[in-house]
């Protein structure tokens, strides 16, 4: 009877016993199957979600914005389950190091050589699951490299294009730090402007030389060339050039500390001015800073050499020396007077200091030639006069009330000067580009050569609420609020003229 009540009493406990084991076993298949899979899942919607931060930093940088930040996710916070062992979180690794870059190039018939030290960044997720791989971003193009990868893969790129290149700087010292989330703060230093640029030569470090040699190949053909980890792009023709410049860091700052201005040219059109006696002739100067951006509210200083023969206009009267300010356009105009016949320079110079290879001043050279004494006889004939819209240009921030649009056109003159028939050089031709009701919106000056031919080329321009469809951002020569209809022609002093009609 005994052993009977003992029996009863085991069976319970081991039945509880069995039970306790078919629920140790079935956690520990959650516990080494599903929570891996789990982890897996929640490292991958991690991984995307990192990429796609990652992604948004060439686009950021290609923007109008003054500062912006990107949030990166290196991390995971992985999911916890009651009765299940998981680890709470993962951390990623940033690096920024520099990679040097130069670039060459001509405008305007200026060479500008510039060096400068652009930041990589490089964001390296840790996962338990997933295997190792590294993000880069590098120079406006995202690049990802996986263990399992037989060579890295560009999701993104926005510096390069056929017809246009938009190259951004990225300024920042050396940093590496681990953590599951991180800041970038980026501060706009130079605003990238297009302008058309010729031989034009780019070459930046990088650490994936052969994937960019195949990229800029597909794009450029023979002009690149790679050595070592230096890759170069050379491009003899005219391009679309267009250099913003930011810093990075790691923590919000009140001032970028590179925002220091310097000039890398002083940039005068007309280079060569050709007048009489009496005549006034408008210059433009431009102020482009290191990244070849324009620099607004600098001060240009302007001295004739020798003021017998021409003086600044300034103060509403006439001056050997002038001071003027750039407008939001880094432009600084002036006016001219011609007094005597005979030849000078005009030196134009600003205050702020040079960057390397570029200059910080300029010289225009004045001709003003004797009265002809047979102005009437002269005789002037079109051989071309195109206007083509060549591209857009705009001006302030994305806000209506403060920016502007302009189509800009390039018009280019050709015409030819004769005098009883014989071909007139070293002839002053002038050229006054008039509004529908006459008055005169701009006057240039060109002058013939030895076969009596002159031709004008320059660019306008017009304001207007409706671009036209065009991909070349172009800064204009100047700004107009009303399209030229007509061009009136003269050559000389001669009172007879030549008329071109544009909208007629």
């Amino acid at each position: 009877m005994k052993s009977r009540i003992n029996t009863r009493a085991i069976s319970p406990v081991v039945g509880m016993v069995l039970v306790l084991a078919i629920i140790a076993g079935i956690m520990s298949i959650i516990q080494t199957q599903y929570v891996p899979r789990w982890d897996y899942q929640k490292e991958v919607q991690s991984y995307n979600a990192l990429l796609s931060e990652v992604r948004e930093i060439p686009a950021l940088l290609t923007s109008s914005q003054s500062s912006t930040a990107v949030k990166l996710d290196a991390g995971t916070d992985y999911p916890q389950y009651p009765f299940l062992v998981n680890i709470k979180s993962s951390y990623g690794v940033v690096e920024i190091f520099p990679e040097n870059v130069s670039v060459s190039y001509t405008v305007f018939g200026k060479k500008v050589d510039e060096n400068y030290t652009s930041s990589t960044i490089i964001v390296r997720p840790y996962y338990l699951y997933m295997p190792q791989v590294n993000i880069t971003y590098e120079h406006g193009a995202v690049i990802m490299n996986g263990s399992n990868y037989a060579r890295p893969i560009v999701l993104s790129q926005v510096a390069f294009s056929k017809d246009s290149i938009s190259l951004p700087i990225v300024e920042s010292s050396n940093f590496s730090a681990a953590a599951k989330t991180f800041v970038l703060h980026f501060y706009l230093v130079s605003k990238g402007e297009g302008k058309e640029v010729s031989n034009l030569t780019i070459a930046f470090q990088t650490r994936y030389p052969k994937l960019w040699e195949d990229i800029l190949k597909r794009i450029y053909g023979d002009n690149v060339s790679v050595s070592g980890n230096l890759v170069t792009l050379h491009m003899s023709g005219p391009v679309t050039l267009s250099i913003s410049a930011w810093n990075t860091y790691a923590q919000p700052v009140g001032t970028p500390s590179s925002s220091r201005r310097f000039v890398s040219a002083v940039i005068a059109v007309p280079e060569k001015v050709y007048l009489n006696p009496g005549q006034r002739s408008e210059i433009n100067v431009q102020l482009l800073d290191r990244y070849g951006n324009p620099i607004t509210n600098a001060s240009i200083s302007v001295k004739v050499d020798n003021a017998s023969v021409c003086k600044i206009f300034t103060n509403n009267s006439l001056s050997d020396k002038g001071t003027f300010t750039t407008s939001i356009d880094g432009v600084a105009s002036f006016f001219v007077e011609a007094l005597n016949a005979g030849k000078t320079e005009i030196e134009v110079t600003t205050p702020i200091p040079s960057a390397n290879g570029g200059k910080n001043t300029t010289v225009v050279e004045v001709n003003v030639t004797k009265l002809q004494e047979s102005p009437e006889s002269y005789y002037v004939d079109i051989i071309h006069a195109n206007a083509t819209l060549s591209g857009y240009y705009h001006t302030g921030c994305r806000c209506p009330r403060c920016s502007s649009d302009y189509n800009v056109y390039t018009y280019d003159i050709l015409v030819k000067v004769t005098l009883n028939s014989n071909p007139q050089s070293s002839t002053p031709v002038n050229f006054y580009f008039l509004d529908s009701s006459g008055n005169t919106l701009f006057e240039d000056t060109a002058f013939t050569n030895s076969t009596g031919y002159a031709r004008l080329i320059t660019t306008a321009g017009i304001m207007t609420n409706s671009l036209e469809d065009t991909v070349h951002y172009i800064v204009p020569q100047r700004l107009l609020n009303e399209i030229p209809s007509k061009v009136i022609v003269t050559a000389g002093v001669a009172t007879n003229n030549t008329e071109i009609n544009y909208l007629s």
